[in-house]
């Protein structure tokens, strides 16, 4: 969770936020480790299975005693804190798994072989893809939809250009499919997705176009009363055809979101040609 200062303070008792496992076969969940930073909520996290690390950016609490966004690498198998420093992430960092496992984000690269912090040309990250087989990372920085790419390997940004579809460009998740051909993402992503019809957009690499698979938000409030506003997170399946989507939303329309769904959209094989 992100963890407003409005909320995440001493006088509330709060003491920072837990890392958990959990089998999704059982749905048991298992404390890996109780607040690993002093009075900090940690709204980004990756995971490296390969290497069995974990990585994480944090928001220091009112009352957190150190309130620099702390970046810390943290050992599964040993639930130790290998790694950590005062200039994390501001929301969204990524790794290079063809790449050591090297870990980036804002002009920032860690790497797990010297457990050293060293400069890149990451710009500001607010929305990442996974690495696509060409070895490259798309994503998105502060609230607009300008796209970029960049290749760890070499460590070259290019700016794509902007890839909004109407008058909403925040997007905070965006998927790639496993040919590294087209991204995937909903923009809109801190309300107002609605204004545009709640948009499902593909975009194309080879060719810089875009386009809306979908209009979800009347669908959905036609069909269920249900209002999708905007999506913090999505996830693109391991063969690229099905896009799960989360949204907050709400049952009454017009209020601000107050629950949230989750929605698969399903992306028929004509829109997935390599041709």
């Amino acid at each position: 969770m992100s963890g407003s200062p409005a909320v995440t303070h001493d006088g509330n008792k709060w003491k920072g936020e837990w890392i958990l496992a959990t089998d999704p076969k059982t749905g048991e969940s298992e404390i890996i480790s109780q607040w690993p930073v002093d009075r900090h909520t940690m709204p980004c996290s990756l995971v490296d299975a390969e290497r069995d690390m974990m990585y994480l950016g944090t928001a220091a609490g009112l009352h957190a005693p150190n309130q620099k966004i702390q970046f810390f690498a943290f050992d599964l198998q040993t639930r130790q804190i290998k790694f950590q420093c005062d200039v994390g992430p501001y929301r969204v960092c990524f790794y290079s798994p063809s790449h050591g496992g090297r870990v980036y984000w804002e002009g920032k690269c860690y790497d797990p072989a010297t457990n050293q912090v060293t400069p890149c040309h990451v710009p500001n990250v607010r929305s990442a893809s996974r690495e696509t087989p060409q070895g490259l990372i798309y994503g998105t920085s502060g609230t607009k939809a300008d796209l970029w790419s960049y290749h760890p390997k070499t460590d070259e940004l290019k700016q794509l250009g902007n890839v909004g579809v109407g008058t909403m460009e925040y997007i905070s998740s965006i998927e790639a499919d496993p040919t590294g051909r087209y991204l995937y993402y909903v923009p809109g992503a801190h309300g107002g997705a609605d204004r545009d019809g709640s948009p499902v957009v593909q975009y194309d690499v080879k060719t810089g176009k875009r386009k809306v698979l979908a209009f979800l938000f009347n669908i959905f409030w036609e069909k269920y009363k249900f209002g999708l506003y905007g999506s913090f997170g999505n996830a693109l399946d391991e063969k690229g055809e099905r896009f799960f989507i989360s949204w907050d939303g709400n049952r009454e329309g017009s209020k601000p979101p107050e629950c949230a769904a989750l929605t698969v959209l399903h992306i028929p094989a004509e829109e997935r040609k390599l041709d």
